[in-house]
């Protein structure tokens, strides 16, 4: 619980204005409580019977992909950043071409 907290700090303490600059930071912690949730409710899996464990191995699966997901964005930092929030007024994605 408290290295949760510590990860939702960390995302707290990321935002800013300038968004762009401490977005890795925010990325960060975001995948971290992502993790530990899905660790807890894989881990109280194993203690639970009938519908609860399936519902348990079901949102532990469920934040395993997010958190797997996520975690591909953090790999791929360099070919798409987010210049896309600070310079475009809608949906334009001129910034990820390579």
């Amino acid at each position: 619980m408290i290295l949760q907290m510590l990860f939702v700090l960390i995302m707290i303490s990321s935002l800013s204005v300038d968004f762009n600059q401490y977005y890795v930071s925010f990325l960060i912690g975001y995948i971290g409580l992502r993790a530990l949730t899905s660790i807890q409710y894989l881990i109280v899996q194993k203690f639970e019977r009938d519908e609860r464990k399936k519902v348990a191995v079901f949102l532990g699966t469920c934040f395993e992909l997010g958190f797997s997901s996520h975690f591909s964005l953090l790999l791929i930092h360099g070919f798409a950043t987010p210049c896309c929030i600070q310079n475009c007024s809608g949906y334009d994605f001129t910034c990820f071409r390579a």
